[in-house]
């Protein structure tokens, strides 16, 4: 009964990702998907209100998803479904590069009357998630994803505030009105503030792009202790220096705390693209992309019942080595599911995760 019931969890998953997926293929006239009442940015909740205006961050994540979902469809002998959605996502992508490009990075949407959000213009000029999904999707035209993270780069930190803005400039009078985001105070919130959330995923991309370096400054940056090293800080930054603020504006102040989204977030970038540990269905690997001036980093994994130490220590040779309980290694480190400790030790160059293949 158990292995049934188990089986049909499955099946229904499976079933409610493809119609989750085909929910999502509604596109408009430029060929993008269409925003509806907002994204992952609800506040643009009157930018495809009329259903007609497209997001072109949804693209990006739309494609993302259908390449990762693409191996449980092979799995499941599903061949019409793989030629339709392989179909469907190479006529997106040509569609974003086709329509979404302004010469130098990624616009961030298209308004029922075709008026175009994130493509310079005196409010939202960019926007930081669609430049950083273009790259997290892998799908980008490589050129323009270094012109598009280059950019946002530029725009979008600000050092001096200690933090990574969403959009710049903020939005207030713009025509057509996008949505909610425009009663926010400007430099609040989405509104040209820190959005933790979505900051998260531009450094998320610079580290994806072998930015490692400015990747880590920005999840440092992001890092409550960051903003409370002073009682001055601590009085500015008003919220707890042990959790995730939601937002950070440009003045220090943070809003909601225990944002256990923007949490998740990064602790994620933080174990996958710096530490570059991931989990392959029954093993792990370990590809890192730490900054020049570490040595080394350890981490502790709990996978059920096993538990991994894994070490990661710079290397004089410049040759890969991985032990797995003191035995080298091919560098998928398996999970067995039995309980116990095991030992893991990556000796390489921390370069970009390619550089540590």
């Amino acid at each position: 009964p158990y292995r049934r019931q188990r089986q049909m969890c499955i099946r229904d998953s499976y079933e409610h990702c493809v119609k989750a997926l085909t929910c999502s293929m509604r596109l408009g006239s430029d060929g993008l998907p269409l925003m509806g009442d907002g994204d992952w940015n609800d506040g643009m909740n009157r930018v495809g209100s009329g259903g007609k205006g497209q997001s072109v961050w949804l693209a990006w994540l739309l494609l993302s998803t259908i390449g990762r979902f693409l191996t449980p469809v092979e799995r499941r002998g599903d061949r019409a479904l793989k030629e339709k959605l392989v179909h469907f996502a190479a006529q997106l992508l040509k569609s974003v590069e086709e329509n979404a490009w302004n010469g130098k990075w990624y616009i961030r949407a298209i308004c029922d009357d075709g008026t175009k959000i994130g493509d310079g213009g005196a409010e939202c000029a960019i926007d930081g998630i669609t430049q950083a999904w273009a790259v997290l999707s892998g799908c980008a035209e490589h050129d323009r994803a270094v012109s598009a993270m280059e950019c946002a780069r530029k725009i979008l930190t600000d050092r001096q505030a200690g933090i990574v803005k969403l959009l710049w400039p903020p939005i207030k009078e713009h025509n057509p009105y996008l949505g909610y985001i425009q009663e926010y105070p400007k430099g609040v919130r989405e509104n040209g503030g820190q959005y933790t959330h979505g900051a998260i995923w531009i450094a998320g991309a610079e580290i994806e792009m072998g930015q490692k370096e400015t990747g880590y400054e920005m999840l440092s940056m992001m890092n409550p202790v960051a903003h409370t090293a002073s009682y001055g800080e601590m009085m500015r930054y008003g919220a707890e220096p042990y959790v995730i603020a939601a937002d950070i504006n440009p003045d220090g102040a943070a809003g909601w705390s225990w944002y256990t989204g923007a949490a998740g977030w990064y602790y994620r970038t933080v174990l996958c693209e710096l530490l570059g540990i991931k989990r392959h269905g029954n093993f792990i690997t370990v590809r890192p992309s730490i900054p020049e001036d570490w040595e080394k980093a350890s981490v502790t994994l709990h996978c059920g019942k096993e538990e991994f130490f894994v070490e990661i220590f710079r290397s004089a040779s410049g040759e890969k080595t991985v032990l797995f309980d003191g035995k080298r290694s091919d560098g998928e480190i398996p999970i067995t599911g039995k309980e116990g400790k095991h030992n893991v030790k990556v000796i390489c160059l921390l370069y970009t995760s390619d550089a540590a293949d």
